[in-house]
């Protein structure tokens, strides 16, 4: 199995801008370290929200599981099922009541058209 070698220029797939080098036309760039520290900020917090997400599926598994054994043992419903429509819904519900908050304000921060 063959394995592609990226050239040193180009880590991955991007053209590499180094101090001493110039952008596209002729000036050297100032904000290499910027965009250096935002690329791991992005990168950083890209992870800590799938670790969240993660985090939220575990705790709705959790809870729902927990539900699930209380109605089970209360109201004799099946075991599975009652598991996995209240997981769906310890994670669904929070995850719609927090989409439409964002939309709600992304709405009312747009500026209004004529």
């Amino acid at each position: 199995m063959s394995r592609r070698r990226r050239s040193p220029e180009s880590p991955g797939g991007r053209a590499a801008r180094t101090p001493g080098r110039s952008s596209p036309g002729g000036v050297a760039d100032p904000y290499i370290a910027v965009r250096k520290v935002a690329d791991r900020a992005i990168r950083r917090l890209g992870i800590l929200e799938v670790l969240i997400l993660a985090g939220a599926a575990l705790a709705a598994l959790v809870g729902g599981a927990l539900a699930a054994f209380l109605a089970a043992s209360g109201f004799g419903w099946p075991f599975r099922p009652t598991w996995l429509v209240a997981s769906l819904l310890f994670f669904v519900v929070p995850g719609l009541v927090a989409w439409s908050r964002s939309a709600r304000n992304s709405r009312k921060n747009q500026p209004a058209s004529k």
